[in-house]
């Protein structure tokens, strides 16, 4: 193995440590005294004067004990210079407790001559960045910290004395005389006073890591050792690409009919080590992820599925288990605590087992069938849909001398090959088989999960039985001991599809190198390179899937202090940007390790919401590359998309006031006009500023029940915290006002912004309180009011495209239709698209000479039947035969099938 990988781990590896995922102790009296050990006299270790402390106390043994036991769980840490007292809290109470070093330093204790001796990692001096955040003035944001002190070992007065002055700068810290003291120790105070001091303390803590890093940090440090790394993980690091035997996929096994870019991602899992799905918002990410897993399954595949978002996690599982029917084979709960709820699950399949209700060899034979079916089906549509095209293209030309007279009767006589009733039963014929090729899809794939996890139970049920043993450890040790005793090939055979959050992962599985055939990354903008590697390490291919138009992770390690890990790591300057660790996410190094765009492909259709609502993202983010599924002529009469300007202003602490009053009250009329539905609408508060989503939450749900609040799904936040979220109906405060240039600057974060207006599903109404005018003519809110977001508006009813469509138009005019022509759905073009009782049809005008005078290819029959839109071929020659037939046909066919 490359030394360089090794290196670009440990980098990773030391970003995360100092971005403080590691520990969490903002109040050390919450800790059991059991597991803290006060340090008395002088600070010897930090200020470099002893290599090592003797350790004289009855508390010592039990602690070591606790270390031993607890590897993965706790952390030992020497901590120096305690901040004491209360700050504000961000939530709603009203303060919150500190007690908590604002240094640390791993810790050992060592046995030596049956004495105990304490030392340190001085090479790893850590800055609990969590606590100095909360200790930031109000005026001040977060890249306050990048001035914080460089602070190494051994620690000097001098360094003192300029955090002292740091603090008191920057922090509301009102008394540091005391640190004046060190390196001579005080004791620490079990009464915090509310103003907030730091003291000359230090304690030794076998502090909790947190629960969302505890693993990934024990495995990372595990991976520096390693000799082996996995294809996904060399090839994302930039090692050398594996070669294997790649399994075709298979996407007629999968039920839905899958659009182009779908089909090439189900190849690419297959047949590329790296793979990347760009999935802008509404485009079906998770859609996709279901089918490549259970793709990959029916090949006798593994597949992790991860994110760090458990939305994200929920909505795959969901996806399977509603979009495809899956049963059996996958392991998922939609509850946080996937330890607990694996071992329920496992508990039932040993206790009760499996019963197959098919026998899958007998379903696929079926299946066999109607596909053939369906192909022989499909093309002789095609063929039908070319020869209407040639004999209405003719007939259209044969009048006026004597050649075309003579022709026009054998051209009238073989349009009857090509007539309505005999093109349009293809349509049904073709949307009955493919109805018939997905149940039977279901039916299989449920049929092959039943038998293959059957046969597990008969044969090597002590394998599963060993598994959830060792999730049933109630320490990491004992689990350590378990899992290696475990058959995990039997264990993938049981269960293929995993879906987990990222960072519980180490508590369900082992790190084992190649464990899965593929891993997949949700949401993969949010994810950091460090906590992704423990899942690649399991995995030998990965893909994955994101958006690099939507918010990347945030990181609060500084820039300098990045640079400098990267310089310890020994590495080449050159790849400082390319794995910068606060900048680059899982997606961004993913992008630029591969090497041929065949790998990559971009989920083309959006499926959330109405065209107006992604028309500006389309055109600003996507170069108008998606295409709108859901647009419908009844957007031209009632948008989904309105603003509302009011006379608000931006206070001082961010707050608009009245765009709050104004969003609580169109939040209580929906209510009102809801009152009795049974099926009520989610909604979504959004402000791009912290503050107003803090105000505006604490408003709302002050003055609404919690019943209310559930039955709607309410969720207010700022961006981040409705990346992969969405809501019927979502009101944004924009929070700005003619006064407010440096916020509004803050407006032109574009993964903010296009995370901000993606967000709704049926509406979505903008509340703001400045003059457009006010704000420069490169500002993404000034550009976002002023953008056309329906362009479909400029299409007029009665627009003569060609004289073919124009009486076809008037003719169902007159029958009481709506009609449009040339109206775009799904990227297409619809001929004539007409409207009766809420219902719509489209017709595809076939060979009169004009713009509509090709046809439909079958796929794109396919593609707006995606949509939910029903097309009927409309040939010329029948038309000029007979208009009056057509018409009937029209009629028939449209209450018949709608």
């Amino acid at each position: 193995m490359e030394q360089s990988l090794v290196q670009l781990i440990d980098y990773f590896r030391r970003c995360y440590r100092a971005d403080n995922y590691g520990i969490s102790i903002s109040d050390v009296t919450k800790i059991a005294g059991s597991r803290q050990l006060v340090i008395e006299g002088n600070d010897e270790l930090a200020c470099g004067d002893l290599p090592k402390l003797p350790l004289v106390d009855d508390k010592v043994e039990p602690l070591v004990a606790q270390v031993e036991k607890y590897q993965k769980e706790r952390l030992l840490v020497y901590g120096c210079f305690f901040v004491q007292g209360k700050v504000s809290s961000t939530g709603f109470s009203a303060s919150r407790t500190l007690n908590s070093p604002l240094i640390y330093f791993p810790a050992r204790i060592s046995a030596e001559d049956s004495t105990y001796y304490l030392s340190i990692d001085h090479s790893d001096l850590r800055i609990n960045r969590p606590l100095l955040r909360q200790l930031l003035k109000p005026e001040l944001d977060s890249a306050a910290l990048e001035t914080f002190p460089s602070m190494t070992w051994p620690i000097a007065i001098e360094d003192v004395a300029l955090l002292s002055k740091w603090l008191r700068d920057n922090t509301v810290v009102v008394e540091s005389e005391e640190v004046g003291r060190w390196p001579r120790l005080q004791s620490l105070s079990t009464e915090v006073s509310k103003t907030v001091s730091i003291v000359s303390a230090c304690s030794l803590i076998l502090a909790e890591r947190s629960k969302g890093s505890r693993g990934v940090l024990h495995e990372l440090n595990q991976l520096v050792n390693t000799n082996y790394l996995s294809p996904a993980l060399s090839s994302l690091l930039g090692g050398q690409p594996a070669e294997f035997l790649a399994k075709a996929s298979e996407p007629d096994l999968i039920p839905g009919l899958l659009s182009q870019p779908q089909l090439t991602a189900l190849n690419n899992a297959a047949a590329e080590t790296v793979s990347l799905i760009s999935g802008p918002p509404g485009t079906g990410k998770s859609y996709t992820i279901a089918a490549v897993a259970i793709d990959r399954m029916l090949h006798g595949e593994s597949v992790l599925v991860v994110s760090k978002s458990e939305q994200a996690i929920n909505v795959v599982g969901e996806k399977l288990l509603d979009a495809f029917n899956l049963k059996q084979g996958y392991v998922h709960t939609p509850e946080r605590n996937f330890q607990k709820s694996m071992k329920e699950y496992l508990d039932g399949v040993l206790s009760m087992g499996v019963t197959p209700k098919d026998n899958p060899e007998e379903v696929k034979q079926a299946l066999t069938k109607v596909r053939h079916t369906l192909d022989q089906a499909s093309h002789a549509f095609q063929r039908k849909l070319r020869l209407s095209r040639w004999i209405s293209s003719h007939l259209a030309q044969t009048s006026g001398d004597w050649w075309r007279t003579l022709t026009r009767p054998l051209l009238q006589w073989l349009s009857g090959w090509s007539s309505p009733s005999a093109l349009w039963q293809y349509p049904h014929q073709v949307g009955q088989l493919q109805a018939e090729r997905e149940a039977l899809c279901a039916q299989y794939i449920n049929a092959y999960r039943e038998q293959q996890l059957q046969g597990l139970l008969d044969n090597k049920r002590g394998e599963l039985s060993k598994f959830l043993q060792a999730l049933k450890a109630r320490n990491s040790k004992t689990q350590k001991e378990r899992f290696d005793q475990t058959d995990f090939d039997t264990v993938l055979d049981a269960f293929p599809i995993w879906l987990v959050n990222v960072n519980e992962l180490n508590n369900v599985l082992p790190l084992r190198p190649d464990m899965f055939d593929v891993v997949i990354f949700d949401e993969a903008t949010q994810c950091d390179m460090a906590t992704a590697i423990p899942a690649l390490q399991r995995a030998k291919r990965a893909v994955i899937v994101g958006d690099g138009k939507q918010l990347r992770h945030v990181s609060f390690v500084s820039r300098r202090e990045q640079q400098a890990l990267f310089e310890f790591c020994q590495l080449d300057p050159a790849l400082e940007q390319q794995y910068s660790y606060r900048d680059q996410s899982v997606l961004d190094i993913a992008s630029d390790a591969i090497q041929s765009q065949k790998a990559v492909c971009l989920l083309d259709e959006y499926y959330r919401g109405k065209a107006d609502l992604i028309s500006f993202s389309n055109a600003h983010f996507y170069q108008d590359r998606l295409k709108v599924m859901r647009s419908r002529p009844g957007e031209l009469i009632e948008p989904a998309l309105g603003f509302t300007k009011v006379d608000g202003e931006r206070a001082r602490t961010g707050r608009n006031s009245e765009e709050t009053q104004r969003i609580l009250q169109h939040i209580q009329s929906v209510i009102e006009e809801c009152a009795d539905a049974l099926l009520k609408p989610s909604i979504g508060v959004l402000s791009p500023f912290r503050e107003q989503a803090q105000f505006l939450e604490k408003e709302i749900l002050a003055s609404l029940s919690d019943d209310t609040i559930q039955a709607h799904k309410l969720r207010i936040d700022t961006p981040y915290g409705f990346q992969g979220e969405e809501r019927d109906l979502m009101l944004l405060s924009m929070a700005i006002d003619d006064r407010s240039g440096r916020a509004s600057a803050y407006l032109n974060r574009e993964d903010m912004f296009n995370v901000a207006v993606t967000r709704a599903k049926e509406r979505m109404q903008v509340f703001y309180s400045v003059d457009p005018k006010q704000l420069s003519t490169d500002n993404l809110f000034r550009r976002y009011l002023e953008h056309n977001h329906l362009p479909n508006a400029n299409i007029e009813s009665d627009e003569a495209r060609c004289e073919f469509a124009n009486s076809l138009a008037q003719s169902l005019s007159s029958s009481g239709y709506q009609c449009w022509l040339g109206f775009e759905i799904a990227g297409v073009e619809i001929d004539v698209l007409c409207q009766k009782d809420g219902r719509l049809l489209g017709v595809d005008l076939i060979g009169f000479p004009g713009d509509f005078q090709d046809f439909y290819d079958v796929d794109t029959y396919k593609s707006l039947f995606r949509s939910g839109i029903s097309v009927l071929p409309m040939p010329y020659s029948a038309w000029l035969q007979d208009q009056h037939g057509c018409l009937n046909c029209i009629d028939e066919y449209f209450s018949q099938s709608l």
